[in-house]
């Protein structure tokens, strides 16, 4: 990594050493967004979001965290395993509400909503 990119990479905010693996755990995040590798190998989107949860944790990036943590949410629940979903939307609005993180929420209501919904 020459000096112009680890400069540029500490203006942005984080350390250099902690931006590629930032970086890959977005990826794998993104991955998680493309319907066809959630529909067409679940066992991989959650793969992919499992790792970027552990990134997530290991960098201190408790946003980032947390969007991860719906998207595992969101995986969980397709799979029909309705108690992992809902504890770990439940830990994902508790960080956002922490973090003062407005955005989420929303996603967050309808996928309790349909969570419970399914249960009665």
């Amino acid at each position: 990594m020459d000096l112009c990119h680890r400069r540029s990479m500490a203006r942005r905010g984080l350390p250099a050493q902690r931006r590629p693996r930032r970086r890959a755990a977005l990826d794998r995040l993104r991955a998680r967004d493309q319907p066809c590798l959630a529909a067409e190998a679940p066992a991989s989107a959650e793969t992919y979001a499992d790792s970027a949860i552990r990134i997530f944790e290991q960098i201190g990036a408790h946003n980032d965290l947390a969007k991860a943590m719906v998207a595992r949410a969101e995986l969980r629940q397709s799979a029909g395993e309705a108690e992992a979903a809902r504890s770990l939307l439940e830990q994902a609005r508790a960080m956002f509400q922490a973090l003062g993180t407005r955005g989420e929420f929303a996603r967050i209501d309808a996928a309790l909503a349909a969570i419970n919904a399914a249960g009665s």
